[in-house]
């Protein structure tokens, strides 16, 4: 396997195991729902939506970034999506009230 080939797929199985045992990603409020309704089935129904959530969103992102490489050169993307990506985290870093989005009730 030549070098330009498996870079991109080692980034691409270290990423995906930094979601697995990130957790702020949604195994945790699969956990989190399953605890608050005190049943293990509640995981398993949690974890059903995450992850067919989480294969769209890969797979919306990977034909966008096809979509955009046979228009745009590599480079420009590139760059574009550094800018993009730094701008969103700067704009998180700056804002400082936590989302009120989503279905989780504390107690």
């Amino acid at each position: 396997m030549n070098e330009m080939f498996s870079w991109p797929w080692a980034a691409l199985f270290l990423l995906r195991a930094y979601h697995g045992i990130n957790p702020g990603m949604g195994w945790l409020f699969a956990v989190g729902l399953g605890m608050q309704e005190k049943s293990s089935g509640a995981v398993w129904r949690a974890l059903v939506p995450t992850s067919v959530g989480h294969a769209v969103a890969v797979g919306v992102v990977v034909a966008l970034a096809g979509l955009f490489q046979a228009v745009l050169p590599l480079r420009s993307l590139k760059i574009g999506v550094a800018v993009i990506l730094f701008a969103f985290g700067l704009y998180h870093l700056l804002r400082h009230r936590h989302p009120r989005y989503g279905g989780m009730q504390v107690g």
